[in-house]
């Protein structure tokens, strides 16, 4: 997911702020206006131009509130499947048994790489966010840890299923 989502929510924020500070002048305007008497047409029309930015602002807290899933669902040779942002194939590993503790360490990880989480990644809905031994964060999926195959070279590979017969597919 890479800098791109930080970036979105920078600008979000930003929108905010300045939407936040020009409300607040046009209010202030709109109660002068009231205060010196300039007519209900001015004021209408003040309101009303307010209105816009009010809903600006809200929109943006809204959608600012509301975090993308960091995988998407991709159909492959095994059927649906959940992938990274670049459509590389993301695998369960059977001894991950406690939700939430990833057991594949060392030479393992090397070969089935954590599907990492950026150090200001949020859970939401099903996906969680695990400290792994090494304290890097990864992604886990209904509690379960979620990998990368060192050998699948494309999006759409799945040559990872089913290795040892212990990794899998993860599956929405």
């Amino acid at each position: 997911m890479g800098k791109y989502p930080q970036t979105i929510r920078f600008v979000l924020r930003e929108v905010y702020r300045i939407g936040k500070t020009f409300v607040s002048r046009l209010s202030r305007d709109v109660l002068d206006r009231l205060a010196s008497n300039q007519g209900v047409g001015v004021v209408k029309r003040t309101i009303v131009l307010t209105a816009i930015p009010v809903l600006l602002v809200l929109g943006t807290s809204i959608a600012s509130s509301q975090t993308a899933p960091p995988a998407k669902i991709a159909d492959t040779s095994k059927g649906k499947t959940l992938v990274d942002a670049d459509g590389m194939t993301l695998y369960t590993f059977d001894r991950d048994s406690t939700p939430g503790k990833s057991v594949c360490n060392g030479k393992c990880a090397s070969n089935w790489p954590p599907f990492a989480a950026a150090a200001d990644a949020k859970t939401a809905g099903e996906w969680s966010i695990i400290a792994r031994d090494d304290g890097s964060k990864q992604w886990a999926y209904k509690g379960k840890p979620l990998y990368k195959w060192m050998d699948d070279d494309k999006p759409g590979d799945v040559d990872g299923d089913g290795r040892n017969n212990v990794w899998h597919i993860a599956t929405p």
